[in-house]
């Protein structure tokens, strides 16, 4: 079945989103560099953490979690096209300052590793 979240990317889609939605992805995208808990974040929004991520999964296709890392890992990728910090700082600067963990993570995302990127 062709829906709408099937035609808009994902940050397009924001603004039709569950208000709760819409507030948790502003608070995790401001604090990215921080620990984020999806327990955390449904008190935030007044709703159980299990609803929360229910509602994360219906309009964004991805978990609390799952969606925390993309997030992490999107703002990884911008930082290392337009800076020319280190990988290890751009590590810590979204919130995975281990640099094993940094680079697993990045490569699943992304299929490659941040610094192959860095010089395309």
């Amino acid at each position: 079945a062709f829906t709408l979240k099937n035609r808009l990317p994902s940050d397009q889609g924001k603004n039709l989103a569950h208000p709760a939605i819409q507030k948790t992805q502003l608070d995790i995208e401001s604090r990215l560099s921080t620990p984020l808990y999806s327990d955390e974040l449904a008190c935030k929004v007044n709703l159980s953490e299990t609803h929360l991520n229910r509602l994360f999964q219906k309009h964004t296709g991805y978990g609390i979690q799952e969606y925390i890392i993309r997030a992490r890992c999107k703002k990884a990728y911008s930082l290392i096209k337009e800076t020319s910090l280190s990988i290890k700082e751009i590590g810590n600067l979204v919130g995975i300052p281990d640099p094993h963990l940094f680079n697993k993570t990045f490569r699943r995302i992304h299929k490659a590793a941040p610094s192959k990127l860095r010089f395309k």
